[in-house]
């Protein structure tokens, strides 16, 4: 990952697979948390996943067509299979003005819905070592 990805708040998941939301980005690309500094360079991204969806009170639905769609008064989003070489994954694209942003992590859709709303999305359930309680 990137600094530049990165805002306040946002989860992502250390060099040791623990999650870890950002609370400050120092001059040297480092991240201040409870844990410490920890270089960028080291963190992972979160892949967005059902369970974020829900966590982030999103509610899940089916559109006219029967495609699962998850929404809140400021947001759609809608699940795409796509296949690569590699393997099948799914990506998440937010629907905002009849424009399809491709999502895949957790940090793209807090800064995305903070972009549109200037609210931050927050969790139902908290988070810690990447399992909700």
């Amino acid at each position: 990952m990137k600094a530049k990805e990165l805002r306040l708040g946002n989860y992502a998941k250390d060099q040791f697979d623990q999650l870890i939301t950002v609370s400050a980005i120092d001059h040297k690309d480092c991240l201040d948390n409870e844990i410490g500094d920890i270089p960028v360079y080291v963190l992972q991204p979160i892949p967005l996943s059902e369970e974020w969806l829900i966590n982030f009170k999103l509610i899940e639905s089916e559109d006219e067509e029967g495609d699962t769609i998850w929404n809140n008064e400021n947001i759609e989003i809608q699940f795409f299979d796509f296949a690569n070489e590699n393997s099948s994954f799914y990506a998440t694209k937010a629907l905002l003005f009849q424009t399809e942003i491709e999502l895949r992590y957790v940090h793209q859709l807090q800064n995305l819905y903070f972009a549109i709303t200037g609210e931050e999305l927050t969790i139902k359930k908290k988070i810690t070592n990447g399992k909700t309680n």
